[in-house]
């Protein structure tokens, strides 16, 4: 390998900041693609392209919009499902939970 990792020894609380502050960097990248590159290249999507009719260029339109808004929320929601993984480990390592209890983890 090229470039050798080191593994990070960081706490499970330190662990948790990290990956909120990816998860912030990542929503907004995701905020400046969607708004400074996908949207003006939909907008500018021509009746030509599209069939020559202005209902035609909106349906178009609106399908591109809805399938990046519907991958945008399925990758949030595997984010959402991650940190209620990570807090539900933490609480049963804190003795907040017991292991038993049904808080949707697998420990």
């Amino acid at each position: 390998m090229a470039f050798p990792v080191t593994p990070a020894t960081l706490s499970d609380f330190q662990s948790i900041d990290a990956l909120t502050e990816a998860e912030a960097g990542i929503i907004q990248c995701m905020a400046t693609l969607f708004c400074n590159t996908l949207l003006p290249g939909i907008t500018a999507i021509s009746n030509t392209a599209t069939g020559g009719t202005l209902e035609n260029n909106i349906e178009v339109r609106a399908e591109l919009v809805k399938d990046i808004l519907c991958n945008y929320a399925c990758k949030e929601l595997s984010i959402a499902d991650l940190i209620s993984a990570i807090s539900c480990k933490l609480a049963v390592d804190r003795g907040l939970i017991k292991s038993e209890c049904d808080c949707d983890c697998e420990f």
